[in-house]
């Protein structure tokens, strides 16, 4: 028997699931036109309401939630200046868990960001964001660096 051969079950199966994939993708295609056409028929009934009454506003329609960032809990720049601050008080340079617990003291969080924090302090060091506010490993080459202030 060739290996690309199937036995009878197996190619029996094998049929079954191809017209299987095939009627699915052909009412996942048919569901894709049916959104298109209700999101038409949603448009004209908006701008219909809009003619008949321009403060009338249309029923919101639901948004897709985003999963949060890690850095999502930090401003713009905050995560850089937290750091930045936490190590020109340090009488050390700080090992990255001692400067994300130093940021997250700084920043009042609990216990239980540690890790989305670490991912914040970690991009901002891994990113170059560090490097341009003067913050730089005590040893690069060292497996744990230890972070000060040039």
């Amino acid at each position: 028997m060739d290996n690309n051969e199937l036995p009878g079950d197996d190619a029996a199966l094998a049929a079954l699931l191809g017209r299987k994939r095939a009627d699915l993708a052909a009412r996942l295609d048919a569901l894709r036109a049916e959104a298109k056409a209700i999101e038409a028929a949603l448009a004209s009934i908006d701008g219909t309401l809009r003619l008949i009454d321009p403060a009338a506003l249309p029923v919101a329609r639901p948004v897709a939630v985003r999963a949060a960032r890690a850095g999502a809990r930090f401003a713009q720049g905050e995560c850089l200046a937290l750091m930045t601050q936490a190590l020109r008080e340090a009488p050390q340079p700080l090992s990255t868990t001692e400067l994300v617990r130093a940021v997250m003291a700084k920043k009042g969080q609990p216990a239980s960001d540690e890790d989305s924090v670490r991912l914040a302090v970690r991009y901002v060091l891994r990113s170059g964001g560090g490097a341009n506010a003067g913050i730089a490993a005590t040893d690069p080459a060292a497996h744990f660096p230890r972070w000060t202030l040039k």
